[in-house]
Formats: C-alpha cells, sequence, structure tokens
C-alpha cells in the first residue's frame, strides 16, 4: 500500500521539523554558556568536596582541643589539690617536699598542655576561617 500525497506531504513536514530539532538540539549543545555553566558546576562540586574535608578536619580538631581542655582541667586540679595540702601542713616533711615537687612538675606540665591548647585553637581558627570562605563561596553560585 502506497501513501497518498497528502500523507506524504505530512511525512516530508515532519521530517523538516525533526531536523530542525536536531540542529537546535546540536547549537543547544555548543552554546558558550552551557561550558561556563558546566566550569562554574565543577568549581561548586569542587568546593563542596572540600568543604566536607575541611568540615572532617574541623571536627578532628574540635575533638582534640576537647581532649586538650580535660587534660588542662585534669593537671590544674591536681596542682589545687597538692596546694591545699602543702596550705594545711598535715603531712610529714618528706611528704611536703614530694608535694612541692610535685606541683612544680605538675606546673611545668600545665604550661606545657596550655601551649599545645594554643596551637590547637590556632589550628581550630584558620579551619573555621576556611570552612566560612568555601561556604561564601558556594553561595555566591546560587545568587539569583
Amino acid at each position: 500500500m502506497q501513501a497518498s500525497i497528502e500523507q506524504q506531504s505530512f511525512i516530508l513536514e515532519l521530517q523538516l521539523l525533526d531536523n530542525e530539532i536536531m540542529q537546535a538540539n546540536t547549537k543547544l549543545k555548543s552554546l558558550p554558556e552551557i561550558e561556563q555553566l558546566l566550569h562554574i558546576d565543577k568549581r561548586i562540586t569542587g568546593a563542596n568536596d572540600e568543604l566536607s574535608t575541611v568540615k572532617s578536619e574541623a571536627d578532628q580538631i574540635a575533638l582534640e582541643l576537647r581532649r586538650s581542655e580535660v587534660d588542662v582541667e585534669t593537671v590544674t586540679d591536681r596542682i589545687k589539690t597538692n596546694e591545699t595540702r602543702l596550705s594545711s601542713g598535715n603531712a610529714t616533711p618528706k611528704e611536703l617536699e614530694q608535694l612541692q615537687h610535685e606541683v612544680i612538675t605538675l606546673k611545668k606540665r600545665e604550661g606545657e598542655l596550655e601551649e599545645i591548647e594554643l596551637e590547637i585553637m590556632i589550628r581550630n581558627d584558620a579551619v573555621i576561617a576556611r570552612q566560612q570562605h568555601l561556604k561564601l563561596l558556594t553561595l555566591a553560585h546560587f545568587k539569583p
């Protein structure tokens, strides 16, 4: 069975429309804006990946900081306890001498721990600043 002239005309018109659609799609894919959008998307993905890494690092540093704070608290409490015992004088001279020596040693340790804590705080501040910077970068791309 052969198609009527009218049907053939519709088929040719459909083929022309199909060709126009294919040409428009090809032009659309090659627009420079598409390349720019892909580049922006890669930057956003990279920033989000880096943000995730920085967040993990910030969490780790926060844990280190808390441990450091507990260490300093422990040593400080021990110093206070020993100084209270020294002040009371309720010990033998040898015990008092040992307490004095321990207080000196603990104060030295306390200074070292506070120095470590300060270094961790500095790292923490740097990571927080980096995290905020990355958040701003990702948000800047979503502004209308």
